[in-house]
């Protein structure tokens, strides 16, 4: 089974299991949510591994990793003796009482770049590299109820965002802490970059925004799954080159299908960013 196939056939799970249950489409589905058990602790990741355990892939594992690991989730699964990997990172975000996303243009990806190809380890400390893949979520905004709508859904491949493996492996290495600092010497400064890349669940991106979507970079997934392939997206590097992707819906959707996909651009607005001088906080008194 080439690699393609357990993309898709893990984004037709969602679809299936979540948002056309009996073939039927579910708008903003409602899924219900575990206990919160520590302050890092995310409910919605542990709901998404309990969805990945029903993807009907022989001789699959789910591993889930700690509050503060990249990535997420890692499926391991044999196919002909051969044994692959994939990971996945999930972003979630909660919607405002208007139904939109908060952040706009960018959210936070912590100290580690989004990137298409992840670094995991096995448990003597040697490293691998695996398919990095990235679940976009809008959920609505009762943050504190157990019953959440996803308004928003996108299962995208990490190098829509970033390609360069050896950028993403020295964010990982970047973040170092000064000592003897201050006049006794006793403080001390924790460095950490914090990186802001593009939202996919930005509100005003029209291909993502309400949706469930696929992001891949074949072509032809919709040839042997319930896909439709709706745009092109190409995205130019600052080298001159560019990468190409589609963007899949599930065939029980209930929007209108083109009948060819067309081409669009994501992220423009990002790129016309600027420096901004910073100020200190104030505390007015009076």
């Amino acid at each position: 089974m080439p690699f393609t196939d357990i993309i898709a056939l893990i984004f037709c799970h969602f679809c299936d299991s979540v948002f056309a249950k009996d073939r039927r489409w579910v708008n903003n589905p409602r899924i219900t949510l575990d206990e919160k058990r520590t302050t890092q602790d995310d409910p919605f990741d542990r709901w998404v591994a309990s969805i990945l355990k029903g993807v009907g892939i022989e001789h699959r594992e789910i591993f889930t990793g700690g509050s503060l690991t990249h990535p997420d989730i890692v499926v391991r699964y044999k196919i002909d003796s051969e044994v692959s990997y994939l990971g996945i990172e999930v972003k979630k975000l909660n919607a405002n009482e208007k139904g939109t996303d908060p952040r706009g243009m960018t959210i936070d990806y912590n100290s580690t770049i989004p990137c298409g190809k992840f670094r995991v380890y096995t448990p003597r400390g040697d490293s691998f590299d695996i398919k990095g893949y990235y679940i976009f979520a809008l959920l609505d905004h009762r943050v504190e109820s157990l019953e959440r709508n996803i308004l928003s859904f996108v299962f995208a491949d990490g190098d829509l965002l970033n390609d360069d493996f050896e950028l993403y492996l020295d964010s990982k290495t970047r973040n170092e802490s000064e000592y003897n600092h201050g006049p006794y010497g006793e403080g001390s400064v924790r460095g950490r970059n914090m990186y802001l890349y593009p939202n996919p669940l930005d509100s005003k991106i029209f291909a993502f925004s309400g949706k469930v979507s696929l992001v891949h970079t074949d072509p032809d997934l919709h040839l042997n799954f319930p896909l439709r392939k709706i745009y092109r997206v190409r995205r130019p590097k600052l080298n001159g080159s560019e990468n190409v992707f589609y963007i899949y819906r599930h065939t029980n959707s209930p929007e209108q299908f083109p009948d060819s996909p067309s081409d669009i651009g994501l992220f423009e607005k990002c790129t016309k960013r600027s420096k901004k001088k910073r100020s200190p906080y104030k505390f007015v008194v009076g």
